[in-house]
């Protein structure tokens, strides 16, 4: 019983080691805080350009989502 609860604990520690030395938690999903608007041209039709145009303007970590406001879509950038 004691070798199945040492194993049993070591597998889940291997697993938490893979997970956090993978990156999985900061994945582009991770990202939450607001931090503007950026002007894309050709209109936000892709999450491509609002990628690019967010990571040009607020850095690398910075994700871009083309979301829809009133009627047009607008490219907002998030950290």
């Amino acid at each position: 019983m004691a070798k199945i609860i040492n194993s049993v604990c070591f597998t889940t520690i291997l697993l938490i080691i893979f997970v956090i030395s993978t990156g999985i938690p900061k994945s582009e999903a991770a990202c939450f805080t607001f931090k503007g608007e950026c002007s894309v041209t050709p209109p936000c039709s892709s999450s491509g350009n609002c990628k690019t145009c967010c990571q040009a303007a607020w850095g690398s970590g910075a994700c871009g989502k083309c979301e829809l406001e009133g009627s047009e879509l607008h490219c907002h950038c998030y950290t």
